[in-house]
């Protein structure tokens, strides 16, 4: 640690990234927001084809990445721990995690 901060002349901020795997039960829901009522729900039986309800959940897994920022505590050899915060989901933020 010292000895890259004397090198790079930079011994502040570093980040912390995790990598999560979030396992859920999906349905969609159709809002009307003009009208501000529920338009159709997941969850309803199709009397067309009589889907079953149940079959409307559907099994996904969501690639969530937190990153949490620690810096130099300049009154001890430890640092201060930030908050984590989430800076891309399923990869729609293009994964970039060195920004």
């Amino acid at each position: 640690g010292d000895k890259l901060a004397e090198e790079t002349n930079f011994s502040g901020k570093r980040a912390i990234i995790a990598d999560v795997s979030v396992d859920c039960l999906e349905t969609i829901q159709l809002f009307d927001t003009e009208s501000n009522k529920t338009v159709q729900t997941g969850d309803e039986t199709d009397e067309s084809n009589n889907n079953n309800p149940s079959d409307e959940l559907k099994e996904v897994t969501h690639l969530v990445r937190f990153e949490m920022v620690t810096s130099k505590d300049e009154s001890s050899s430890k640092r201060q721990i930030g908050t984590w915060q989430i800076i891309d989901w399923d990869d729609t933020l293009d994964g970039n995690i060195w920004h």
